[in-house]
């Protein structure tokens, strides 16, 4: 068994231990697990049908078919005609359907406040981004999940610095100056930071951070592009040329004639999107830097 798997057999078990999982029956109504969940399908969703409650739970048609039916006949669950599709049947809660499950929803927010009570903001903040981090990760449909671009906040320029050390020594084999010299562009922009001219761009998919790129002043009409980077993870989506876009759009609206970058010869995936993105190679030098011989590149387009 790999250690992947084995950590996850770990973790459901004290999971299913710590939310109470394992009782076979819900709080004090007579329901499994799973007629539970399909309570919670229909009450949150908007006329769902049966094979839609299915494909949701991923759960066999048969099983699914009777689950329903069992809570028909406790009159909890009405089927009707689906407004426009008279061959369609779109699932409902009774009344007393809908008051079984407001009483388990309570039951069941109430038992995850306890539980994480005893932590405090930080902590729930980590806790948040872990769970996050473990549903993005076995999610079957990466590519579904949300792509968004915000503007940094506290903590993110640190991150970015920890995250650029460790990629470019995993990919590239630069030793830890480069961290260095990432921390230093991240201080002095975090010092001196004008919001009118300035920006730090973070992209983040189902939540997580997964890259970023950053906009700084050279003078009245030149911007610069800085440390710009993409998670592995998240690569293949686009997220590069939509952070990089955004920051072309924001240094237009700043005033800035032109934007400018310094890159280097080796990385050669941000190369080819600079060069899409209309950006011309205007200056190389070979330089010994972060342990490694490289070529150095400035790369310029106008706005």
């Amino acid at each position: 068994m790999s250690a992947a798997a084995s950590g996850l057999r770990r973790f459901t078990r004290s999971f299913t231990h710590a939310t109470g999982l394992l009782r076979g029956r819900l709080y004090d109504v007579d329901l499994s697990l799973t007629e539970a969940r399909v309570l919670y399908e229909i009450a949150v969703g908007d006329g769902l049908t049966a094979d839609a409650v299915r494909t949701a739970l991923g759960l066999d048609k048969g099983y699914i078919s009777r689950t329903i039916a069992g809570l028909e006949r406790r009159g909890w669950v009405t089927r009707r005609v689906a407004p426009g599709d008279r061959r369609a049947r779109v699932l409902g809660l009774t009344a007393e359907g809908s008051a079984v499950f407001a009483r388990i929803d309570a039951r069941s927010t109430g038992e995850m406040e306890a539980l994480v009570a005893h932590l405090g903001a930080a902590e729930q903040r980590r806790l948040m981004q872990a769970l996050a981090t473990v549903e993005r990760l076995l999610a079957r449909d990466r590519a579904a999940q949300d792509v968004t671009i915000r503007n940094h906040r506290v903590g993110d320029m640190g991150h970015i610095i920890s995250r650029h050390g460790v990629l470019y020594m995993e990919e590239y084999g630069w030793d830890i100056t480069f961290e260095g010299a990432v921390a230093e562009i991240g201080a002095s922009f975090l010092k001196a930071h004008d919001p009118r001219r300035e920006c730090c761009l973070i992209g983040e998919i189902g939540g997580e951070v997964a890259g970023s790129a950053t906009v700084v002043r050279i003078d009245e009409a030149t911007a610069k592009l800085r440390i710009v980077y993409v998670e592995p993870w998240a690569r293949g989506r686009g997220l590069g040329e939509m952070l990089v876009t955004a920051c072309m759009d924001f240094a237009r609206l700043a005033g800035y004639g032109r934007i400018r970058l310094w890159t280097n010869d080796v990385l050669k995936p941000a190369r080819r999107l600079y060069e899409r993105l209309g950006f011309s190679l205007v200056e190389s030098e070979p330089h010994r830097s972060f342990g490694v011989d490289l070529i150095g590149e400035v790369w310029e387009r106008a706005l």
